[in-house]
């Protein structure tokens, strides 16, 4: 099974299974920066881009998160946004961050998958 399927899988039986996603406040700054991140690595690899504009990011309105081992920054995080760009347009991305065990994400950051990203008008 390849990793990205897997985690895809993981992201819909654990809302299917009511595993807890924890809602967090959109508006501190590290959620900014890893959808920042995240994007960067959408123009990089181009596997999931949106058809409309997708960035540059206007407001995040929500987020939430998910971790396999508890705690945030252990290295199995899921995300999920909504943010908004110009003209109107919302869009939604949910991605995995893997990290080096270190406290910060922001500067240890080992990779960012994205699992699904849309936007629509």
């Amino acid at each position: 099974m390849n990793f990205s399927y897997a985690i895809v899988l993981l992201c819909t039986v654990a809302h299917a299974v009511e595993i807890p996603w924890v809602t967090q406040d959109p508006s501190n700054p590290k959620y900014k920066e890893m959808l920042d991140k995240a994007i960067e690595n959408e123009n990089n690899t181009g596997n999931n881009k949106p058809s409309l504009s997708y960035s540059p990011v206007r407001s995040i309105s929500f987020v939430e998160t998910f971790s396999e081992n508890t705690k945030f920054y252990t290295g199995g995080d899921l995300y999920h946004m909504r943010y908004n760009v110009d003209g109107g347009i919302m869009c939604e991305i949910t991605f995995a961050v893997t990290i080096t065990g270190a406290k910060e994400p922001t500067t240890t950051w080992k990779s960012i998958t994205v699992q699904k990203f849309f936007c629509q008008q």
